[in-house]
């Protein structure tokens, strides 16, 4: 076959006819337009096209959402790495942390090198278990969105193909024959289809389609491949193998960038030819591939173009670094050793230009950033086909960005960059943009454990995520939950946000929808699309005639909410930043004027916020005719009524207001609202204070105005006019809310046409609040929550708050579950599987309060301190939890510290390598054979031996010096006959240059000389073979490789060479050269990730008492571990100056050191409560000289690489699944390999985590806390 096989060919008349194709049939009644009838879209014409009539009622797609069991939905997704999480026990804590900050949804990679270690062989077990993953994601309530690649990207090694297929080298990888030039390869695509055959029939068994508690509801195929310079036949023969082994939800690839690449399916090529060509409709395989959905990567924030260069006279363009002397240089082979190459003296002046830490400004992005963010929705709607048929697909949304060795900055300074306020705001604007499917890169980074990251990498992937490397969620994440549990809210029943169109400016200022005092803040109005149920929609008609009078022009504008977009961001860094007349919590007050309504409202620099209008309520009376405050969320189903939850500044004032019409009764004079109010606390109070109250307020139809202090009303008040008292709480009120009602003047006219009045609704302090009117019906319940609080709000919406059509699906075993939120204390999660509230407290927390739609006896029971009365007579289904006690604090875990705070490390014993009796040499052919790749050595480490005979006796015509020249990626170590000679190191962040980390590496460059004349050896003369003719000489090169390049986007890199790039040697009448390699093959491995080419790694690998039956030896492949354990001679180590840091002696070569310690131990008190420690730990390094190596193993599990002068990373995370359990039956062990080739101190501490208890960065500032949890299980 040539490009475009697959059968293909066999479908290329129906593709030239049905493309483009509408299917006619009646507009579904629970929709008002062609584009809510899924059966009306423009679909696909391909042969893999999504079949919508025969699986459309499980999944489906209209043009603006996905619809899943017939509702449409916001899928709200995040990414996250299994094989970056080692420990299995951690997945579904950290996939219910991720549900908790309000994620629906969850993309998940599937990377084809970690399951097959060698040719034919898949292994699915341990970490690589993923049909348990997706039980998980079911059992959570998790959609999940597939992408098996085969190219995956995502800093992994090789891009995710296996190290067996990269070594058959006539194989063009991605059909890559150079770079940016594809030509199609038939054994490629087989192989591809191979890894597909073992992978989508176990994602298949999880589909949506095939079983109403499914996960799977999207299906992409390969991974960031242009249009313009691709190939059809390589998504085609994809798409359709994902077809033909079990698939049947929506297909989507996901584009680099906006540019439309696999949308539209009209442009027509010549296979044959790079050139874009048109060709006859009848021609087989000429029209360019369609997808079912259109998908794109966003990426558009980029510290790299707010940093320096390595080389300051490079450029950087996006993330790429061109240019610049040093490579220049190294273009004609001069120089290329050292970080980019501008350091010829090595690691110990890696950072010569400059400071070591030198981090990119703080927040230092601002509204020009987000200028094409803004245009998103116009640009989609002109790539036509897919873009503009169906939801577009945010597959990776920028969270963070990675981060690469050698460094200037750490993740800790890539979250400054960003801030805790950025993912909220972008996914505010990306909303006004009509985005419906976002998923967040990365949720959660992980761990690049063992050798897992690309050449790019180290050890760390934190991604400056929602939840951080080591657990703790962050600001980011919080702030993303506050706008994301909204959202959900307000589904389609409700006039959601998953279908919305765009209002233009020339609309919404004719019906006067939304007008702001800044209009900066202002960035879009949009409008539900769907019409509501028709009792709801009877109630906005009915208060738009009441408003306009019985005309019936423009009721399309008042028939169904609508959402105000508002965000502050400056419009330069550093310019329009000003806060000086910040008032009430620090943020910028302005009013926002809504149909002739004027609150005032308030934002933060970079925050956002979506005000929503026009909603009606579930009480028939009472529509929302504004809220400027924060909506959290939002039920139907509490305890009879329905409740919002709002976000007021602080503790001291509320800027904002709720404003809600209501009708006047039939044949009533008059509108009185009551709300009883009540703190949810109980903590005592001040004498001034009550616990619980009433305020009431009473307009008649004659009135002009009413509220409970007769104030004249200044709802109607010019935009510009509000006086300041409108922003600011009154000075200590008794009372936490205020009322303000005010007459709804008709347009025609006259109090007796009068139909609604308008309530105003102030909070001044955090409370909640249930509104009923003259009946005594009610209206609404609302909670009013600080900033911290709104910050830790959790909720989980029951099964009868969900879209109708979904309800069956959210029961758990036939039994509905209620509606429950929690807020106070630091980390919240609802597990609805086991119907549990996960509570982790830190310290300083002082109590939790949780909210209940239904009575629940499992709730009264557990509350520790239950509420008051009088507050529970006023808010029924609240409940309160206290914190574990003081004394629960102090005997938790100290135990496991010392004085100094550090867990103590025991027993450290040490072992130095003997290259002759502890390696497995295999000769090779200099010329052809020393490249790893053949050799299936690209994980970590492979040494080369390299023996040859120098005489005995010096002729005159001999060189008097003798030299070895060697050219490594990436970092080599040198050892002459047992003695530490130098090393060196070649990598560089620039794209062309010697050691790049992706694109085109120099290869020719890099060179460095050492000298060998010192270091030879000759026996003495009277001992045995001292009158040789020759004494032969060894020379160990024991060279470090970051990993293989990724194969990103159109480049052909992945195969960029390794390990000895060259050697020679110079001078002494050298003979007998002959050279030897060594390292692990990650076909004689189960985890190919789990290496390092160290030998005897394999020690410590498993914990010694499973080694004997994992026959994971690597090239001692047939050697039993226990015999080789035997002789093993381990020594003590003794430390220097204190248990903690030891000599490392350069003459000792290769050295393992060994140690012992606890994992975090419970009090009995603690124990015997239910209560869970959750302390992670870290391990520092800190070495007196730059050019240590350092490799950490846990428990069997290679946990980091460190060399310390490279960098940035020199604090490692500790998986908590990997240790013991406190039980008695044994220690954690911590083995290191280590290396150097000059003597220096090294440092080892296991510590906490010390950080900053908003960001979770590590700190050494008086508000810093150890980070330490105290977790409880609460059923509901």
């Amino acid at each position: 076959r040539g490009e475009g096989g697959c059968g293909a060919a066999r479908h290329g008349a129906r593709m030239a006819t049905v493309v483009g194709e509408r299917v006619a049939k009646p507009v579904d009644a629970a929709g008002d337009s062609t584009e809510l009838d899924a059966d009306q879209l423009e679909r696909s014409g391909e042969a893999s096209a999504f079949d919508f009539r025969a699986y459309g009622h499980a999944v489906n797609f209209t043009r603006h959402s996905m619809v899943i069991d017939g509702a449409p939905r916001v899928l709200l997704s995040g990414e996250f790495h299994y094989w970056r999480v080692p420990d299995v026990a951690r997945w579904r804590p950290l996939l219910l942390s991720l549900k908790a900050i309000g994620l629906n949804c969850i993309r998940l990679y599937f990377n084809w090198g970690y399951h097959s270690p060698r040719e034919d062989a898949y292994l699915f077990d341990g970490n690589r278990d993923i049909d348990h993953l997706l039980t998980l994601c079911e059992e959570l309530e998790l959609f999940v969105i597939a992408a098996p690649g085969p190219y995956i990207c995502a800093e992994t090694q090789a891009g995710g193909f296996p190290s067996w297929l990269l070594a058959k080298r006539h194989i063009r990888i991605r059909h890559l024959r150079f770079h940016f030039v594809k030509k199609w390869d038939e054994e490629f695509n087989e192989h591809s289809l191979a890894w597909f055959a073992q992978i989508v029939p176990v994602i298949a068994r999880h589909e949506r389609i095939g079983s109403s508690r499914g996960c799977v509801v999207a299906f992409q195929v390969e991974n960031e491949l242009k249009e313009l310079l691709g190939l059809d036949g390589e998504l085609r023969c994809l798409a359709e193998g994902a077809r033909r082994y079990g698939i049947r939800s929506p297909i989507f690839h996901n584009d680099d960038s906006p540019e439309g690449s696999w949308s539209s399916g009209a442009l027509r090529r010549n296979p044959r030819s790079l050139w874009l060509t048109r060709v006859p409709d009848n021609s087989p395989d000429a029209r360019r591939y369609r997808a079912d959905m259109y998908g794109v990567d966003l990426y558009f924030l980029f510290p790299s173009m707010k940093d320096t260069a390595d080389d300051l006279s490079a450029f950087v363009i996006i993330a790429f670094q061109f240019g610049g002397f040093a490579a220049f240089l190294q273009a004609f082979g001069i120089g290329g050793t050292g970080l980019g190459g501008r350091d010829l003296k090595l690691l110990a002046s890696c950072f010569a230009e400059g400071p070591k830490h030198c981090p990119p400004q703080a927040l230092a992005w601002d509204a020009r950033d987000l200028v094409k963010i803004d245009r998103l929705e116009q640009l989609m709607s002109s790539f036509g086909g897919a873009a503009a048929n169906a939801p577009v697909v945010y597959a990776e949304t920028q969270v963070g960005w990675i981060n690469q060795w050698g460094k200037r900055r750490g993740y800790d300074d890539l979250y400054n960059f960003f801030g805790g306020d950025q993912s909220a705001t972008l996914l505010t604007s990306l909303s006004a943009q009509g985005a419906a499917v976002v998923s967040f890169y990365m949720a959660y980074g992980g761990t690049n454990y063992g050798t897992s990251g690309d050449a790019e990498v180290y050890t760390s992937y934190d991604y400056c995520a929602f939840v951080r490397e080591f657990g703790m969620l962050s600001q980011r994440g919080r702030r993303l939950r506050v706008l994301a549990n909204m959202m959900h809210s307000f589904h389609h029943e409700r006039g959601g946000f998953a279908e919305t169109s765009i209002v233009n400016a020339a609309s919404a200022q004719r019906h006067a929808l939304a007008q702001s005092s800044l209009s900066r803040m202002l960035i879009a109005v949009r409008r539900a699309v769907r019409k509501l149920p028709a009792d709801r929609q009877a109630q906005l008609l009915a208060a738009r005639s009441a408003d306009y009078g019985d005309v019936d022009d423009d009721n399309e504008w008042f028939d169904r909410p609508y959402y105000i977009y508002l965000r502050y961001v400056p419009e330069r860094t550093g310019i329009g930043e000003d806060d000086s007349l910040s008032i009430c919590g620090g943020g910028r007050p302005f009013s926002l004027a809504v149909r002739g309504v004027v609150v005032p409202c308030q934002l933060h620099v970079r925050r956002s916020m979506i005000a929503p209008a026009n909603v009606p309520l579930l009480n028939p009376r009472a529509i929302v005719h504004v809220c400027s405050l924060p909506v959290l969320l939002r039920t139907d189903h509490y305890h009879g009524a329905e409740l919002w939850v709002v976000q007021v500044p602080n503790d001291d004032g509320a800027l904002g207001r709720l404003v809600i019409r209501v009708r006047f009764g039939g044949g009533s004079s008059a509108v009185e609202v009551r709300a009883r109010w009540a703190l949810l606390t109980a903590e005592v109070l001040p004498d001034a204070l009550s616990r619980a109250g009433e305020v009431s307020v009473k307009l008649d139809k004659e009135d002009e105005a009413g509220d409970d202090t007769g104030a004249p009303s200044l709802l109607s008040a010019p935009l510009e006019e509000l006086p300041m008292s409108e922003f600011c709480a009154p000075q200590k009120p008794s009372v936490p809310v205020a009322l303000k009602m005010s007459p709804a003047t008709p347009a025609n006219g006259g109090a007796a046409h009068r139909r609604d009045a308008l309530l105003s609704v102030a909070f001044w302090r955090p409370c909640a609040v249930s509104l009923s009117d003259e009946r005594g019906e009610l209206l609404l319940r609302v909670v009013a929550l600080a900033e911290r609080d709104a910050d830790s709000l959790v909720c989980h919406h029951g099964s009868e708050d969900v879209p109708y059509a979904a309800r069956d699906s959210a029961r758990v075993d036939g039994e509905s579950v209620p509606f429950v939120a929690a807020f106070g204390a630091s980390e919240l999660a609802v597990d609805p599987a086991a119907r549990e509230l996960s509570v982790e407290w830190r310290e300083e927390d002082t109590r939790a309060v949780v909210l209940c739609g239904k009575p629940s006896p499992k709730l009264d029971s557990m509350s520790a301190s239950s509420l008051p009365e009088e507050v529970k007579a006023v808010f029924p289904g609240a409940f309160l939890l206290s914190p574990p006690s003081k004394g629960m604090w102090s005997g938790a875990v100290e135990s496991t510290l010392d004085s100094n705070g550090r867990v103590a490390l025991r027993d450290p014993r040490r072992y130095s390598i003997n290259w002759v009796r502890d390696v497995v040499w295999k000769p090779i052919e200099y010329s052809s054979e020393r490249d790893p790749l053949d050799h299936l050595f690209t994980h970590g480490h492979v040494a080369y031996r390299c023996r040859f005979n120098v005489p005995m006796r010096r002729r005159f015509w001999h060189w008097r010096s003798l030299s070895l020249t060697l050219n490594v990626r990436h970092v080599a170590t040198v050892w002459v006959n047992g003695l530490g000679l130098g090393g060196q190191l070649s990598y560089s962040h620039n794209a062309l240059a010697a050691g790049a980390m992706h694109f085109m590496d120099f290869s020719w460059a890099g060179r460095k000389t050492y000298d060998l004349s010192r270091s030879l050896v000759f026996p003495p003369l009277g001992a045995a073979g001292g009158g040789a003719e020759f004494a032969e000489q060894e020379v160990i090169v024991l060279v470090h490789t970051f990993g293989q390049n990724r194969q990103a986007f159109l480049l052909n890199d992945v195969r960029n060479r390794r390990g000895l790039l060259s050697a020679s040697l110079h001078g002494s009448a050298v003979t007998d050269v002959r050279w030897d390699i060594a390292g692990v093959s990650t076909a004689h491995v189960s985890n190919p990730f789990n290496i390092s080419g160290i030998p005897r790694e394999e020690l410590f690998r498993e914990r010694v008492c499973h080694l004997a039956d994992s026959g994971d030896a690597g090239t001692n492949a047939g050697a039993k571990v226990s015999e080789d354990v035997a002789h093993i001679k381990w020594a003590p180590a003794q430390p220097l100056r204190d248990t903690h840091t030891w000599m490392i002696d350069a003459t000792l070569g290769l050295q393992w050191m060994r140690l012992k310690f606890a994992s975090p131990r419970l009090s009995a008190e603690t124990d015997a409560a239910g209560v869970r420690v959750r302390m992670p730990y870290r391990i520092k390094l800190h070495a007196s000289e730059p050019n240590v190596s350092v490799f950490l193993y846990v428990n069997g599990t290679m946990i980091g690489r460190w060399i310390s002068a490279l960098g940035p990373q020199d604090d490692f995370y500790v998986p908590e699944g990997l240790l013991l359990k406190p039980d008695g039956t044994g220690d954690n062990t911590l083995a290191l390999a280590v290396y150097t080739w000059r003597t220096s101190e090294l440092s080892v501490e296991l510590l906490p985590w010390i950080v900053d208890p908003v960001s979770g960065n590590l700190s050494s500032e008086s508000s810093a806390i150890q980070f330490r949890l105290l977790a409880v299980k609460v059923p509901f």
